[in-house]
Protein backbone atom coordinates (compact mmCIF):
# COMPACT_ATOMS: atom_id res chain seq x y z
CA UNK A 1 0.00 0.00 0.00
CA UNK A 2 2.78 2.45 0.92
CA UNK A 3 4.58 1.54 -2.29
CA UNK A 4 1.44 2.32 -4.33
CA UNK A 5 1.08 5.68 -2.67
CA UNK A 6 4.74 6.46 -3.38
CA UNK A 7 4.30 5.56 -7.05
CA UNK A 8 1.14 7.69 -7.31
CA UNK A 9 2.84 10.61 -5.58
CA UNK A 10 5.85 10.22 -7.84
CA UNK A 11 3.62 10.29 -10.92
CA UNK A 12 1.81 13.39 -9.66
CA UNK A 13 5.15 15.09 -8.96
CA UNK A 14 6.44 14.30 -12.46
CA UNK A 15 3.20 15.55 -14.03
CA UNK A 16 3.44 18.72 -11.92
CA UNK A 17 7.00 19.38 -13.14
CA UNK A 18 5.94 18.81 -16.74
CA UNK A 19 3.04 21.20 -16.29
CA UNK A 20 5.30 23.89 -14.82
CA UNK A 21 7.76 23.41 -17.70
CA UNK A 22 4.98 23.85 -20.27
CA UNK A 23 3.75 27.01 -18.56
CA UNK A 24 7.26 28.43 -18.50
CA UNK A 25 7.67 27.77 -22.22
CA UNK A 26 4.34 29.46 -22.95
CA UNK A 27 5.34 32.47 -20.85
CA UNK A 28 8.74 32.66 -22.54
CA UNK A 29 7.16 32.53 -26.00
CA UNK A 30 4.66 35.23 -25.04
CA UNK A 31 7.44 37.49 -23.73
CA UNK A 32 9.53 37.04 -26.87
CA UNK A 33 6.56 37.80 -29.11
CA UNK A 34 5.70 40.81 -27.01
CA UNK A 35 9.25 42.11 -27.23
CA UNK A 36 9.27 41.70 -31.01
CA UNK A 37 5.95 43.45 -31.48
CA UNK A 38 6.56 46.34 -29.12
CA UNK A 39 10.21 47.36 -29.00
CA UNK A 40 9.81 50.88 -27.63
CA UNK A 41 7.15 53.55 -27.21
CA UNK A 42 8.22 57.18 -27.14
CA UNK A 43 5.93 60.15 -27.54
CA UNK A 44 3.20 57.98 -28.96
CA UNK A 45 5.49 56.51 -31.64
CA UNK A 46 5.09 52.73 -31.82
CA UNK A 47 8.28 50.99 -32.80
CA UNK A 48 8.40 47.35 -33.87
CA UNK A 49 11.08 45.12 -35.26
CA UNK A 50 11.72 45.45 -39.03
CA UNK A 51 11.05 41.74 -39.50
CA UNK A 52 7.43 42.26 -38.46
CA UNK A 53 6.85 45.35 -40.59
CA UNK A 54 5.82 45.74 -44.21
CA UNK A 55 7.43 49.12 -44.78
CA UNK A 56 6.18 49.16 -48.37
CA UNK A 57 2.65 49.10 -46.98
CA UNK A 58 3.08 52.15 -44.76
CA UNK A 59 -0.06 54.29 -44.60
CA UNK A 60 1.80 57.44 -45.75
CA UNK A 61 2.98 55.99 -49.05
CA UNK A 62 1.44 58.00 -51.86
CA UNK A 63 0.44 60.78 -49.47
CA UNK A 64 2.03 64.15 -48.71
CA UNK A 65 5.12 64.19 -46.51
CA UNK A 66 4.08 66.06 -43.35
CA UNK A 67 5.98 69.34 -43.13
CA UNK A 68 8.08 70.18 -40.09
CA UNK A 69 10.44 72.73 -38.61
CA UNK A 70 12.98 71.56 -36.05
CA UNK A 71 15.97 72.98 -34.14
CA UNK A 72 19.42 71.75 -35.19
CA UNK A 73 22.43 70.97 -32.94
CA UNK A 74 23.99 74.20 -34.22
CA UNK A 75 21.11 76.29 -32.87
CA UNK A 76 19.52 76.88 -36.27
CA UNK A 77 16.35 75.37 -37.73
CA UNK A 78 15.66 72.90 -40.51
CA UNK A 79 12.33 72.41 -42.23
CA UNK A 80 11.11 70.11 -44.96
CA UNK A 81 10.06 73.13 -46.99
CA UNK A 82 13.77 74.02 -47.29
CA UNK A 83 14.01 71.14 -49.77
CA UNK A 84 10.99 71.96 -51.87
CA UNK A 85 11.29 70.54 -55.38
CA UNK A 86 13.95 68.00 -54.33
CA UNK A 87 13.97 64.31 -53.55
CA UNK A 88 14.54 64.01 -49.81
CA UNK A 89 15.44 61.13 -47.49
CA UNK A 90 14.03 61.71 -44.02
CA UNK A 91 15.94 59.44 -41.68
CA UNK A 92 14.55 58.88 -38.16
CA UNK A 93 17.06 57.83 -35.50
CA UNK A 94 17.76 57.86 -31.76
CA UNK A 95 20.76 57.55 -29.44
CA UNK A 96 19.36 54.36 -27.86
CA UNK A 97 19.10 52.71 -31.28
CA UNK A 98 22.05 50.33 -31.82
CA UNK A 99 21.62 49.98 -35.63
CA UNK A 100 21.71 53.80 -35.87
CA UNK A 101 25.40 53.64 -34.96
CA UNK A 102 25.91 52.01 -38.35
CA UNK A 103 23.13 53.67 -40.32
CA UNK A 104 23.97 57.34 -39.69
CA UNK A 105 27.71 56.96 -40.47
CA UNK A 106 26.79 54.97 -43.59
CA UNK A 107 24.59 57.79 -44.86
CA UNK A 108 27.30 60.32 -43.97
CA UNK A 109 29.95 58.33 -45.84
CA UNK A 110 27.76 57.98 -48.93
CA UNK A 111 26.18 61.42 -48.82
CA UNK A 112 28.33 62.75 -51.66
CA UNK A 113 27.19 60.06 -54.10
CA UNK A 114 23.59 60.38 -52.91
CA UNK A 115 23.74 64.15 -53.38
CA UNK A 116 25.03 63.70 -56.95
CA UNK A 117 21.80 61.85 -57.73
CA UNK A 118 19.85 65.00 -56.86
CA UNK A 119 18.85 63.64 -53.46
CA UNK A 120 19.23 65.30 -50.06
CA UNK A 121 19.00 63.96 -46.50
CA UNK A 122 17.45 65.23 -43.30
CA UNK A 123 18.10 63.22 -40.13
CA UNK A 124 15.41 63.52 -37.46
CA UNK A 125 16.44 62.60 -33.92
CA UNK A 126 13.69 61.54 -31.49
CA UNK A 127 15.57 61.55 -28.18
CA UNK A 128 13.73 63.21 -25.29
CA UNK A 129 16.77 65.33 -24.51
CA UNK A 130 18.70 67.44 -26.99
CA UNK A 131 21.77 66.92 -24.78
CA UNK A 132 21.47 63.16 -25.26
CA UNK A 133 21.45 63.68 -29.03
CA UNK A 134 24.49 65.99 -28.94
CA UNK A 135 26.43 63.69 -26.61
CA UNK A 136 25.75 60.68 -28.83
CA UNK A 137 26.83 62.53 -31.96
CA UNK A 138 30.04 63.62 -30.22
CA UNK A 139 30.81 60.06 -29.11
CA UNK A 140 30.05 58.79 -32.60
CA UNK A 141 33.06 60.72 -33.85
CA UNK A 142 31.71 61.08 -37.38
CA UNK A 143 31.09 64.34 -39.18
CA UNK A 144 27.49 64.47 -40.42
CA UNK A 145 27.34 66.51 -43.65
CA UNK A 146 23.54 66.81 -43.81
CA UNK A 147 20.95 68.55 -41.65
CA UNK A 148 19.88 67.10 -38.31
CA UNK A 149 16.71 68.17 -36.51
CA UNK A 150 15.72 67.36 -32.93
CA UNK A 151 12.15 66.12 -32.53
CA UNK A 152 11.81 65.90 -28.73
CA UNK A 153 10.48 62.42 -27.84
CA UNK A 154 9.11 62.16 -31.37
CA UNK A 155 6.05 64.21 -30.44
CA UNK A 156 6.10 66.81 -33.22
CA UNK A 157 7.28 64.93 -36.31
CA UNK A 158 7.64 61.19 -35.68
CA UNK A 159 4.08 61.09 -34.35
CA UNK A 160 2.94 62.13 -37.83
CA UNK A 161 5.25 59.89 -39.82
CA UNK A 162 4.97 56.85 -37.52
CA UNK A 163 8.38 55.29 -38.33
CA UNK A 164 7.97 51.51 -38.01
CA UNK A 165 11.33 51.04 -36.25
CA UNK A 166 14.62 52.79 -35.57
CA UNK A 167 16.11 53.74 -37.87
CA UNK A 168 13.51 54.29 -40.57
CA UNK A 169 13.92 56.27 -43.77
CA UNK A 170 11.13 57.95 -45.73
CA UNK A 171 11.80 58.71 -49.39
CA UNK A 172 9.95 61.86 -50.46
CA UNK A 173 9.52 62.83 -54.11
CA UNK A 174 9.97 66.26 -55.70
CA UNK A 175 6.25 66.89 -55.42
CA UNK A 176 6.40 66.18 -51.68
CA UNK A 177 4.91 62.69 -51.46
CA UNK A 178 6.11 59.60 -49.60
CA UNK A 179 7.10 57.04 -52.22
CA UNK A 180 9.01 54.46 -50.19
CA UNK A 181 9.77 53.58 -46.56
CA UNK A 182 12.83 51.62 -45.44
CA UNK A 183 12.54 50.03 -41.98
CA UNK A 184 15.66 49.17 -40.01
CA UNK A 185 19.28 48.98 -41.15
CA UNK A 186 20.83 45.87 -42.68
CA UNK A 187 24.36 46.26 -44.09
CA UNK A 188 23.70 43.59 -46.74
CA UNK A 189 20.51 45.27 -47.95
CA UNK A 190 21.11 49.01 -47.59
CA UNK A 191 22.52 49.57 -51.11
CA UNK A 192 19.52 47.87 -52.69
CA UNK A 193 17.13 49.71 -50.35
CA UNK A 194 18.60 53.09 -51.24
CA UNK A 195 18.54 52.33 -54.94
CA UNK A 196 14.90 51.22 -54.85
CA UNK A 197 13.84 54.09 -52.60
CA UNK A 198 15.50 56.78 -54.70
CA UNK A 199 14.14 55.26 -57.92
CA UNK A 200 10.61 55.24 -56.45
CA UNK A 201 10.96 58.86 -55.28
CA UNK A 202 12.08 59.98 -58.73
CA UNK A 203 9.10 58.50 -60.60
Amino acid sequence: MNRMRAEVNGTEYTQSLASISRERKKLGTALVKGAMVVAMALGGVLLVTPQSVRADGHKLIGKACPDFKLPTPEGKTVSLSDFKGKVVLIDFWASWCKPCKEALPYLAKNYSSIKKQGVDIVAVNIDKSEDAMKSWLKDLGVSIPFAIGHDAAGKAVASKYQPPTMPSTFFCSKDGKVKHVAAGFFSNKIEKELKEGIAAAKK
